[in-house]
């Protein structure tokens, strides 16, 4: 037999390595490159209406009448009923799904048409339609409302034959998991529907980090951090059969110098650990005082004392917010004033060392101080420490009608009583409800100013902003408004301006995702010593001056009047335009006077907002349940409910400006028929907040729906990268021939630049026809010198060829399938720029990003051909054009001796042949 000739040798074994058998073999080099990523899955919190559990992969045919075929499972968490006529099912390969009476399971037992009632299901089934098409390796799915608003959207990886899909209850944004049992119409078995007794360990959302956990009915207050990094946090009324309420201090921990990781608190931990019952992951709870406890200056820690003769009222389990002004320059000595939440509310002024050798804080003294001067406080609540080193207090009003004050038959009339008491006289009402700065407050004999010109409504915090200005105030309470105030001189809040904001919601309602555009309504602008005689008008008002169906202060008549002489409008249509003497209702009725200009008087328990300048870019606003009048189908603001509450971020402009309103951290998921009924792995009634010098937040929980409420450390994602053109980002391997029945295709991005970057809002367009496949990344960092690939199906991948991915679904909306006989990808920064690209096969060759024709693939394209980039070892070439992907193919499995290993049958080295376009012989012969 004469020898072949090297063409023909070459053909030869080209042909044979073709077909080779994959196999599992030694693997080198980018075969073992770190998949390491922050993630940020696409599914959303839901609050009313929800997609509770689903079936992608049914036993038999997709298609059937239920039982049979794929069905979905719809939940109402909400207190009553809701019309789905309109509704319907969307996927992202854009099939739409109705609810109807063709695919609603039992329709026609409905009370009512298209109804589906308070905390029952509906069960929608494919039942044969054709339109509900779940994609068994992964799926987004939409629930959308009559108008095409998303309401609420959820994600799975790969499904199961024969089992259901749930939402993970560690984390109500992740991909949905494999249920334990089947249960349409029912309770789910696993997942949040099965409810929540605070036992499941699980894990939390990444971002999310529990750090604190109290007794049991304790709220979480007095969160301040102190300039060396203290962070001095309350247990305001817990179970008092077994603890008192505490004031105390976390020990060897600088809160503005944290690490990047800290430690997770297993929320399996218990109060009976430690003896007050406060555990913390990070650092040692130091109690500084408690309930009762003997004060160096005479009384006890919490009593109320009466102005007039001293005797003590009642002893308060309420301790908020704390403020620690420094004696010394380095901090280390100080009084720790801390607020007392009751009616009339108390102050207490602790005197406290840092003692190096013991490592914790001596208290040398302490004392409750006399608010006889301002009358006494009304409930005051959190606080804030101001610019110039002063606390902020805030009095808390609950009493959204004033013309009950003087009525003895009102339900909660034992307050005023007790004011009274403290007294000796009867309160006047306009005296209650404003922002308390405590002046001299590095003396035994601070002085306490209230501030009338900040407006009277229900405080929980101001946040003075850098410009010693402009101060946010956030409005506790049921119908609430967010409001402003410009200060007339830096430095004093005592007269200026204030501003109530009306909001525009976003074009959607999920309450995870949906913002505000900010303007603000100018109110009035006076001064402290102004409105202090207007409030003295007020004074000797009593129960004896009450008359049913009458008004003893400021009438909504007044108030309207008001309204209309500001905007020069008949309001009530009586064909008049009211006036008023001066501004006194901006002032003393600044919630129902803000109402009336037309600002959005529909927030529910809104609590803590806060700023660092350290961290400038953002306030936080904490939201503690999502309900009533933001959910309402009317107004300026309708989103679904979510009862575990919402952290809003808020943007600023360049004159300390809020114009923007957005949510970032979602609690839940919510289960109505659990004990408690929010998630323990995730939040549940923010309320304190605190801004970290790095941006991260803390959180308190003021909740019944968690048994032990948490502190809980929030990481923000970064911003997305945009694009500079310095960035050296590619695609360097790809592998569109999947394993037969395997579904692991894949494809392998590499950062070969010298900085990482953050891909969220980066795109993988998939170029087929004149509409692409996009598929956006959410929060995924991509180190300097990393790689990392992406699958749908990891596991596969690993086991077939020994290469490490991570699931595309969990780091991008939709994983790209790739087209086996060709296909074009471009990977898109944000702004739409082609970053890299590739065309292969049949693949369009005329995109942005490419030059010249496709990359050439054998036939219809081969079951596990890897094509690489340049060698698949070095940088390799980027002309963006098929000269940089044909020096060198391998198949699945195959060695790349990419470190410079030699084959040696001697040694007992195993090895699979690679295959490339041009060199095949010389593989085989330098093997």
């Amino acid at each position: 037999m004469s020898p072949c000739s090297r063409p023909a040798a070459a053909f030869l074994v080209l042909a044979i390595l073709v077909t080779m058998s994959l196999a599992p073999a030694l693997t080198t080099g980018l075969d073992e490159e770190r998949a390491s990523s922050r993630s940020s899955s696409r599914s959303t919190s839901c609050s009313t209406i929800c997609i509770n559990e689903m079936l992608p992969n049914p036993d038999g045919s997709d298609q059937g009448i239920f039982p049979n075929g794929e069905w979905v499972e719809l939940y109402n968490f909400g207190s009553t009923d809701i019309s789905l006529e309109g509704w319907t099912l969307e996927d992202v390969g854009g099939w739409v799904h109705p609810i109807d009476q063709s695919t609603w399971v039992g329709f026609d037992q409905l009370s009512t048409a298209f109804t589906l009632g308070a905390n029952a299901y509906a069960v929608i089934a494919e039942n044969e339609v054709g339109t509900l098409r779940l994609n068994n390796a992964g799926e987004t799915l939409y629930l959308k409302d009559a108008s095409g608003t998303i309401v609420h959207t959820i994600t799975t990886s790969g499904s199961s034959m024969g089992v259901s899909k749930v939402p993970d209850s560690t984390d109500d944004t992740a991909d949905w998991l494999d249920s334990q049992e089947n249960t349409p119409g029912a309770q789910n078995s696993g997942g949040t529907g099965g409810g929540n007794d605070g036992s499941d360990e699980g894990t939390t959302p990444e971002s999310m980090t529990r750090i604190m956990m109290f007794p049991p009915n304790a709220e979480v207050t007095g969160m301040h951090i102190d300039a060396n990094g203290n962070f001095f946090v309350n247990a305001m009324h817990p179970d008092d059969d077994n603890y008192k309420a505490t004031i105390g201090v976390i020990n060897g921990i600088d809160w503005n110098d944290l690490p990047n990781s800290v430690p997770e608190l297993a929320s399996s931990s218990s109060e009976l650990d430690i003896w007050h019952g406060i555990r913390t992951s990070y650092g040692d709870y130091q109690v500084l005082l408690q309930s009762g406890d003997a004060l160096s200056e005479g009384g006890v820690a919490g009593g109320i004392y009466a102005a007039d003769d001293g005797n003590r009222i009642f002893s308060s389990q309420k301790p908020d917010y704390n403020a620690f002004v420094p004696l010394t320059a380095d901090g280390s000595r100080g009084y720790l004033y801390t607020a007392w939440e009751e009616r009339p509310a108390g102050i207490s002024q602790l005197d406290i060392e840092w003692n190096t050798v013991s490592a914790e804080w001596d208290v040398l003294g302490g004392m409750m101080l006399d608010l006889s001067s301002v009358n006494g406080g009304w409930v005051l609540c959190f606080g804030s420490m101001s610019p110039w080193g002063t606390p902020l207090l805030a009095e808390e009003l609950y009493f959204s009608n004033t013309r009950s004050w003087n009525d003895e038959t009102y339900n909660y009339h034992n307050d005023q009583e007790r004011l009274e008491h403290y007294l000796g006289y009867y309160p006047n009402p306009y005296d209650y409800g404003y922002i308390m700065e405590i002046e001299n407050s590095a003396t035994t004999d601070p002085d306490f100013i209230k501030h009338f010109s900040m407006g009277r409504f229900s405080h929980e915090n101001a946040q003075v902003m850098p410009d010693e200005r402009t101060v946010y105030l956030s409005d506790d309470g049921y119908d609430t408004v967010l409001f402003k105030f410009v200060a007339d001189t830096v430095g004093d809040l005592s007269s200026g301006t204030l501003y109530a904001a009306r909001v525009t919601q976003d074009d959607s309602s999920d309450s995870a995702t949906t913002g505000f555009d900010v303007e603000w309504m100018e109110m009035a602008s006076s001064s402290n010593s102004v409105i202090q005689t207007w409030i003295d008008e007020y004074n000797g008002i009593t129960t004896a001056d009450f008359m049913a169906g009458q008004n003893s202060y400021i009438t909504d008549e007044e108030i309207r009047d008001w309204a209309e002489g500001r905007l020069n409008d008949d309001l009530n249509g009586d064909g008049t335009i009211g006036s008023a003497a001066d501004d006194r209702v901006a002032f003393l009725e600044s919630r129902k006077a803000a109402a009336a200009l037309g600002a959005s008087d529909e927030w529910n328990k809104m609590e803590g907002i806060v700023f660092n300048p350290n961290a400038p870019d953002h306030l936080y606003l904490a939201m503690s349940d999502v309900r009533y009048d933001m959910s309402d189908g009317q107004g300026d603001i309708d989103v679904t409910q979510n009862r575990c509450g919402i952290v809003y971020r808020m943007t600023l402009d360049d004159d300390w400006n809020v114009n923007r309103i957005e949510p970032v951290i979602s609690g839940g998921p919510y289960t109505s028929s659990a004990t408690y009924e929010c998630d323990v792995n995730n939040l549940a009634g923010p309320d304190n907040l605190a801004v970290l010098d790095d941006g991260r937040v803390l959180i308190g929980e003021d909740t019944g729906k968690h048994e032990n409420n948490m502190v809980w450390l929030w990481e923000p994602t970064s911003e997305p990268e945009i694009w500079d053109g310095e960035y050296d980002i590619r695609f360097t391997r790809i592998m569109p021939g999947e394993v037969p029945d395997r579904e692991n295709d894949w494809l392998e991005i590499t950062n070969f630049g010298g900085q990482d970057v953050n891909l969220r809002g980066w795109t993988i367009d998939r170029i087929r026809s004149t509409t692409p496949w996009i598929s956006e990344f959410g929060q995924f960092i991509l180190g300097a010198g990393e790689s990392v690939v992406l699958s749908e199906n990891p596991a596969n991948l690993l086991a077939d060829g020994g290469i490490v991915a991570i699931d595309g679904n969990s780091v991008m909306n939709n994983m790209p399938w790739l087209v086996d006989y060709g296909g074009a990808l471009q990977l898109k920064e944000p702004t739409g720029i082609v970053v890299d690209a590739i065309v292969y096969g049949g693949g369009d060759a005329e995109i942005d990003g490419w030059t010249g024709p496709a990359t050439s693939v054998p036939g219809d394209g081969t079951p596990g051909l890897i094509l690489m980039r340049g060698d698949g070892c070095s940088d390799g070439q980027d002309t963006d054009s098929a000269a940089d992907w044909q020096e060198r193919w391998i198949r699945i499995g195959a060695s790349i001796f990419c470190d410079g290993a030699e084959f040696d049958p001697h040694i007992g080295m195993s090895a699979k042949a690679s295959f490339s376009p041009e060199t095949g012989l010389a593989d085989l012969l330098r093997w």
